[in-house]
């Protein structure tokens, strides 16, 4: 498991994830750019392709970000092709307004690349789980690093986050 990123490996050790799959980019005989080709090239709905987005309150700087990132920032892990409803993201916690937090700081606290955020190993903040992942029987996430994704019984993702009724909630379709 060398593609996948230490904090996610440990993570994944810690909640007593046993049965993970990786998929490789570089594996795939036609160049994988999207979701959508992820989600052609191994055969599953491209709602069972999730992304994480890490998300900040948008008064807070970039030093309150860094310094107390529990307060300021947490995870959103939904489905691909979902947005996300940044005013109930931000009304969970109480901010005014949401934003997606800059690369920079994503890859600083975290050591995750864009494009390779990974709901596992983001200790330092709270997870929110869109419910509708909770309807395949695995989902299939970013591993922390660049061309490599994990898929993991969805059971799992109960050890990670709380989950939030997005239907209207967290994400748009």
């Amino acid at each position: 498991m060398l593609d996948v990123h230490p904090n996610v490996l440990a993570e994944l050790h810690q909640i007593g994830a046993s049965t993970v799959r990786l998929w490789r980019y570089s594996e795939f005989a036609t160049p994988i750019t999207s979701p959508s080709d992820l989600a052609s090239a191994i055969g599953v709905p491209v709602g069972r392709v999730a992304k994480t987005m890490i998300i900040a309150e948008q008064k807070a700087n970039d030093v309150m970000r860094r310094s107390h990132p529990a307060r300021h920032l947490c995870a959103v892990l939904l489905p691909s092709p979902s947005k996300i409803d940044m005013k109930a993201v931000a009304g969970t916690y109480g901010w005014k307004r949401a934003e997606l937090a800059q690369k920079e700081q994503v890859l600083d606290l975290f050591g995750y690349p864009s494009g390779s955020v990974s709901p596992f190993g983001l200790q330092k903040i709270a997870v929110l789980i869109d419910t509708a992942l909770f309807s395949y029987p695995t989902v299939v996430t970013g591993a922390g690093k660049v061309g490599v994704e994990l898929e993991i019984d969805t059971s799992m993702l109960w050890k990670i986050g709380q989950p939030l009724q997005t239907r209207g909630r967290a994400s748009q379709t």
